[in-house]
């Protein structure tokens, strides 16, 4: 009886303790940008990265570069939004955003989960959260709004 409930006690402690972990990846269809969607103990956020870019900023936010990479606008290649954000974010990655497993985001077609949605056009990718702020990613023009 006694190993039962120290069974129990444990199992119910392990399940109390395991965090919510969930992700899924899409890329536009020209696998320019490669996006991923996580939610790790109910945090969602969207990250994308754009491979190949004429840089839209002139500047760095403050606080990109770090002790791994000094950050110019040639490297200001990642952005993240969360459902809370009252913007979106740019951030010069020191890694990618890229899945082999990612699915295609057709034209047209949107991702929605977490409070957050991305759309792919073939103008770009965008992704918003309820509030509509967000990041908007393109070859030649990327925006955090």
């Amino acid at each position: 009886m006694t190993f039962k409930l120290f069974t129990a006690s444990v199992t119910l402690l392990l399940t109390t303790l395991s965090a919510h972990a969930e992700s899924a990846s899409f890329k536009a269809p020209s696998g320019n940008i490669n996006c991923i969607y996580s939610d790790y103990d109910n945090k969602p956020e969207v990250r994308c990265d754009i491979m190949q870019f004429t840089p839209s900023f002139k500047t760095v936010p403050e606080g990109t570069s770090n002790e791994v990479i000094t950050c110019t606008p040639a490297k200001l290649r990642g952005f993240i939004i969360t459902p809370a954000d009252a913007q979106g974010q740019a951030f010069c990655p020191t890694d990618a955003a890229i899945d082999g497993q990612a699915v295609v985001l057709g034209y047209g077609q949107s991702f929605k989960r977490g409070g957050l949605l991305c759309t792919s056009e073939t103008s770009g990718v965008t992704c918003m959260n309820a509030a509509g702020h967000g990041f908007s990613l393109s070859r030649t023009s990327q925006k955090v709004f």
